[in-house]
This record gives C-alpha cells, structure tokens and sequence, in this order.
C-alpha cells in the first residue's frame, strides 16, 4: 500500500511539474522547431562553408592558364551584367567582360551540374564576391560574402534556395562590423543591430515578418540610452522616449500609426520641464507652451492643424508680456506689440495678411517716439520719423514703395538742422548740405543719381560770412 501510494505522490509531482514547465515556457514546442530548423541550416550551411574554404584562396587567373587550352565555349545564364562570354570544361567555368577581362571563376561540383562556388572577380583580379550557387536557377546558397577593391570583407549573408535566410553583417571600409540582422525566407525576422566604430551597439531593433515590432533601443557611444520608440506593424506606435546623454529624459510623447498624437514634453537636462505641445494626427493643435529652466513661462503659440492659428506670446523671465502678435490661419494680422520689462510699449505696429500695414511706432521706455514709419502691404510708403530721447525730430523724410523720395531732413539733438539732401528712387541726387551747430553751412556735396560729383567746403570769414574754398 506504501508503495502504491509512493507512486501516486511521484506522478503528481510530476504532473505539477509538467504544468508549470508549460506555464512558463508556453511556446516550448515553437521553440523547439525553431531550433530543429536552425540546426538543420546550420548543417546545410557548414558543408557549403567547407567548399567555399577549399575555392577561397585559389588563384583565378593560374587555375585559367592551366586550363585555357581545353576550354569550350560555355552558354551560362548567370545575372552578373558584365559578364560577356563563357569558356569552361569538366570542373571550371571562367567568365569574361567585353574588354576580355577574367572578373568570374564557378568551380563546379560535378561535371554534369553547374552548381557549385562562384567568385566574382574586379578588373584587377581582387576578389569581389565568393558564395554558392545551385539549382536550376542556379540561385545563392549559403554564405556570401562581398568585398572592396582593398580586399576588405563589407558584407557576409546567408542565403537558402535563393532567398536570405540567417544572419547578415555589414563592415566598414577598414573591416570594423557596422551592422547585422536575421533573415527568414527572404524578410528580416528577429533582431537588428547597428554598431559605433568601437564596436558598441548603436540601435537594437526587433523585426517580425520583414516588420518592425515591439521597441527600438538607441544608445549613445557611452552605452546609455538615446531613444525608447515602440513600434507596430513597421510604424511607430506607442509611447516614446528620448534621452540626454547622461541618462536624463530628454522628450517623451506618443505616436500613434507613425504620427504624434496626445500631448508631447521636451525636458531641459537638468530635468526641468522645457516644453509641452498638444498634437493631433501628427499636426500640431492647440497651445505649445515653452519654459524658462526656472519654471516661469517663456513662450506660447497656438495651432490649428499645424498652422498658427491666435496669440503668440513670449515672455521676460521674470514672467511679464515680451511680444504679442496675433495669426489667424497661419497669416500674421492686427495689432502686433512689444514691451519693455517694465511694461511699458517697446513697439506697436499692424499686420494685414502678414505683411505690415499702417504705421510702425518705436518707443524709448520714457513712452515717447523713437521712429515712425508708414506701410502699405509690407513697403515703406509715405512720411517717416526719427526722433531723440528728449522728444526732439532726428529725422524726417518719405518713402515711396521702400525708396526714399525728395528731401531728406536732419538734425542736431539741440533742434537745429544738420544735414539736408534730395533722393530720387532710392538715389541721393543734387545738393546735399551739412550745417555746424550754430548753424552755419560747412561743406556742400553735389551728387547724380548716387554717385558723387563733386564737394564745396566753408571757412568762415570776417563779416561772420562764410566763404566756398
């Protein structure tokens, strides 16, 4: 009775360790035929390996001198287009470019196949690709392998009949490993990884089908993270990540079907929050507002679809208004201002479809003018005017279509006159004459259409006159 009941414990013991081992491991049986598979490649590809090494270092242009006496003529349908003619016999086919040189060498496995290791050659004769070929379409098989003029291997793929199936890397000119990814009936199936120079992992992708799925890891060359994206179905999907080089979050937001979606942060490196943007099908809607690293507010747009669309707004660090201006459809119009810190109107201008339109106002932060300007639809057009700090007119003139037109007034900060000339589209054209500031006239200028004619300068003399020297 014991040992029956001996019995009956072990096989449920068994029992429950068989169903945890199934919890745990629910795709155990997948797992297992992928492993079959693999290590069925695995063999296929090593007895391709070892012909590829016997072929490898065998010298193309002596293995055709020894052979050229007996070769015929050979009609072979291989996709290398600079090949033009065939020559071969029992165990080798030699191909030529139309310049007769020697650039493919195929060592046959037997005589009455054309299976077997091809080498494509440079016009030097360096070896360019070495692989194996077989079947009816004599298509890739096993490893091939591609180099430059250097001798360098850049690329190693695994092919089963014809299509990519196992691991491919790709080196740098210098031979250094740049990137690699599995392969599986002819899609990318599994992981992804590019590599920095040193030899560190660059980006970690996942592929599923040819697709990418699941997350993308970039790295920085000091090995911590750069970027976090999620992906579906080979677009980005999901929550995202991205990293300042010391490990601090650097931009978080969510994408949806490739494009943002929801609302998305920009952080300084200190941690600090720099930016918050509303999007919507990947356009930006709603309002961005952007930080100082103090917290205080710095600036603020608001968007409709991706067009700026209401105020814009931009602020001092100690939080008072900078500039306001106003877009309706991604046009500037109405009112646009500017302010001193202390609140007081810096600028004041009106917008028309974009474009200035109506009169331009400078102040100095004591309220009173600095400059003065007239617009018609973004051109200076009509009187403009300069002025000093104490209220008192710098300079006067008029603009016709952004030129300057006829006389051109100015003065000392006293009031009294100091330069006075004529413009003609844009040109300064006749008399110009400059004043002392008592007021007497110093020097006369003759100039035509912008060009300088001649000048006339005054000495004053007894009399109080001045007189021309």
């Amino acid at each position: 009775m014991k040992k029956v009941f001996n019995i009956l414990l072990i096989a449920l013991i068994l029992t429950i360790l068989w169903i945890l081992f199934l919890i745990i491991n629910p795709n155990s049986s997948e797992i297992q035929g992928i492993k079959s598979v693999k290590t069925e490649y695995d063999n296929y590809y090593t007895e391709i390996d070892k012909k590829i090494e016997k072929e490898f270092d065998k010298n193309p242009k002596k293995l055709y001198e020894e052979r050229k006496t007996n070769l015929k003529r050979v009609n072979l349908d291989l996709k290398f287009g600079r090949v033009r003619r065939y020559l071969g016999d029992n165990e080798y086919i030699f191909g030529f470019s139309g310049n007769g040189k020697l650039i493919l060498v195929l060592k046959k496995d037997s005589p009455d196949t054309n299976n077997g290791v091809l080498k494509y050659l440079y016009d030097n004769q360096s070896l360019k690709e070495i692989g194996y070929i077989e079947g009816k379409n004599l298509d890739f098989s096993g490893k091939f392998q591609f180099f430059n003029e250097k001798g360098t291997l850049i690329t190693e793929r695994q092919y089963y009949q014809g299509k990519l199936e196992g691991l491919e890397k790709v080196f740098s000119e210098d031979g250094k490993l740049e990137e690699e990814r599995t392969y599986k009936n002819n899609l990318i199936d599994g992981e992804e990884i590019y590599y920095y120079e040193d030899g560190k992992v660059a980006q970690k992708n996942q592929y599923i089908v040819g697709k990418m799925e699941g997350e993308s890891l970039s790295y920085y060359d000091n090995g911590e993270i750069s970027a976090k994206i999620n992906y579906k179905n080979d677009k980005r999907d999901g929550v995202y990540f991205l990293y300042y080089e010391n490990g601090i979050k650097k931009e978080e937001g969510y994408l949806k079907n490739d494009k943002l979606e929801g609302i998305s942060k920009i952080y300084y490196e200190s941690g600090k929050l720099h930016q918050t943007a509303h999007n919507k099908d990947g356009k930006k809607n709603g309002t961005i507002i952007r930080y100082y690293e103090n917290g205080i507010q710095e600036h603020e747009w608001n968007y409709k679809d991706d067009v700026l669309d209401g105020f814009e707004i931009s602020y001092y660090e100690s939080g008072k208004v900078k500039t306001r201006i106003y877009y309706k459809d991604g046009k500037l119009q109405g009112e646009g201002l500017s302010f001193y810190e202390s609140g007081k109107i810096m600028e004041k201008g009106y917008y028309k479809d974009d474009f200035f339109d109506g009169q331009y106002t400078m102040y100095y932060e004591n309220g009173k003018p600095q400059e003065i300007y007239n617009y018609i639809a973004g051109k200076l057009n009509g009187e403009y005017k300069l002025y000093y700090e104490n209220g008192n007119l710098e300079e006067i003139g008029n603009y016709v279509d952004n030129k300057l037109e006829g006389k051109v007034l100015q003065y000392y900060e006293d009031g009294k006159l100091e330069e006075t000339g004529t413009y003609k589209n844009g040109k300064i054209d006749g008399e110009y004459f400059h004043y002392d500031k008592v007021g007497k006239l110093v020097e006369k200028q003759i100039y035509k259409n912008g060009n300088f004619i001649s000048t006339e300068e005054f000495q004053k003399v007894e009399g109080g006159k001045n007189e021309g020297n």
